[in-house]
């Protein structure tokens, strides 16, 4: 969409060709397994990817980064979706963590998303044995967009 001039610039925790944009980094995000509070495993010190599979999970529509995120670690565990008890696709993340705090099942997501919920008690982090992703979130726009300088400004701040 920037390239046909339908957006004059993305947040991006994907990636992207580097030589065909300009882009500024803006922070580096955590990517987290979140659970409603009473979940047993939030207890727990530590938790091997097994101990989920029993869990419903509740993850992003697909074509969505974090989807994308989650499928590529749990492939490199010879893992799947399909491995969970139950498997619930959600498109938007407001939603989702409606549902964990409900206690429908459990997900992943960056940490500063929870954020809010987590510093209130209403979700906690499952500390899961291996899950050390992090991501940088990129501000990306087309190398001639007329905001370019006002990016520069930014950023340079």
């Amino acid at each position: 969409m920037i390239d046909n001039g339908k957006l004059d610039f993305a947040i991006l925790e994907g990636n992207f060709n580097k030589n065909n944009y300009s882009y500024h980094s803006m922070q580096k995000e955590r990517f987290i397994c979140v659970a409603n509070a009473n979940n047993r495993l939030t207890q727990l010190h530590e938790v091997n990817i097994s101990q989920l599979l029993n869990q419903t999970l509740i993850l992003r529509e697909k074509g969505s980064g974090t989807r994308c995120i989650l499928y590529n670690w749990l492939k490199s565990l010879n893992l799947s979706f399909n491995d969970f008890n139950k498997l619930i696709s959600f498109n938007e993340p407001t939603g989702i963590i409606e549902l964990v705090k409900n206690d429908v099942g459990i997900s992943f997501m960056y940490e500063s998303l929870a954020s809010k919920e987590l510093a209130n008690g209403n979700l906690r982090e499952i500390n899961l044995t291996g899950l050390d992703i992090f991501r940088t979130m990129n501000l990306v726009y087309s190398r001639n967009n007329y905001f370019s300088k006002y990016f520069n400004q930014l950023f340079q701040s």
